[in-house]
């Protein structure tokens, strides 16, 4: 065998052992977090789903991923599939550093570092297990979904109450305008949007 066609074999074998590892590390999560209905209690007392859908997952934009590479605090995990609860929030600046930083300068960033609860995180606007490019026409921050899903605090009665949100009615009026129009309307992606 030549040295060349012996390092493409050997990185070949690297990569379908790392795979294997994905691989396996992905059942041992999906043993749990597989099962539909599967909840814990958060820290509000709310009950939360920690259902992940393998489908949507490998779908998502970050599909190739394996479960540690996000949820860094159970990388050392002894054994796969036993784990403290609750785990750790997952800190989406480890690969999105420039997007974390442009986030901490606007308002949501702002109150969210003086602890404020209410304020929506990364997941909140962008999703979990489910995320997709901003270019997806099913993606959250898709330029015509994004109203929608603004609306999910904004358009909120309990919070705007709680909040005292100077435009509670922002997504009726934006609805009037001949951005909506033009966006909503026409399909035009050019017109502004949230």
């Amino acid at each position: 065998m030549t040295r060349a066609f012996s390092k493409v074999l050997a990185a070949a074998a690297l990569m379908a052992f790392a795979a294997t590892g994905l691989a396996q590390e992905e059942n041992a999560c999906l043993l749990c977090h597989g099962e539909e209905g599967l909840t814990t209690t958060a820290a509000s007392g709310e009950e939360v789903s920690i259902y992940v859908d393998h489908k949507q997952y490998s779908g998502s934009i970050h599909g190739g991923l394996g479960c540690t590479e996000c949820h860094l605090d159970l990388a050392d995990t002894e054994e796969m599939g036993t784990h403290d609860v609750p785990v750790e929030h997952v800190d989406c600046s480890v690969c999105h550093l420039e997007e974390a930083e442009v986030f901490a300068t606007g308002i949501h960033g702002q109150l969210l570092s003086l602890g404020d609860a209410d304020v929506p995180d990364c997941a909140s606007c962008h999703g979990k297990h489910d995320i997709l490019p901003a270019e997806d026409g099913n993606s959250l921050v898709n330029k015509f979904n994004l109203m929608y899903t603004c609306a999910k605090c904004h358009q909120n009665k309990e919070l705007q109450d709680k909040r005292e949100f100077g435009h509670p009615d922002a997504l009726p009026h934006f609805y009037e305008s001949v951005h909506a129009k033009g966006l909503l309307k026409d399909g035009l992606s050019v017109a502004p949007s949230c």
